[in-house]
């Protein structure tokens, strides 16, 4: 399973110009090296931690549900 730090980060984080992960991870200041797979999944991973942490959240579970975020993806056999 998995969730979407983009649409977490728009509900969570308003007011922000674009939520791409570029564009966050700089206004975070978050190293990325963009459409690298391990520093894009790196960075995804440090935005959902930054959303947490400036919203007094230390339960994920607790933090998607305040959110309404309630649809996790799924990955099967081949992605």
């Amino acid at each position: 399973e998995y969730i979407c730090s983009y649409r977490l980060a728009k509900v969570a984080l308003p007011g922000q110009l674009n939520y791409k992960l570029k564009r966050l991870a700089k206004n975070l200041n978050i190293e990325l090296d963009h459409h690298n797979a391990l520093s894009d999944a790196r960075a995804s991973g440090l935005i959902l931690e930054y959303l947490l942490s400036t919203n007094s959240f230390s339960d994920l579970n607790a933090f998607l549900k305040e959110y309404s975020y309630n649809k996790t993806g799924l990955l099967g056999q081949y992605g």
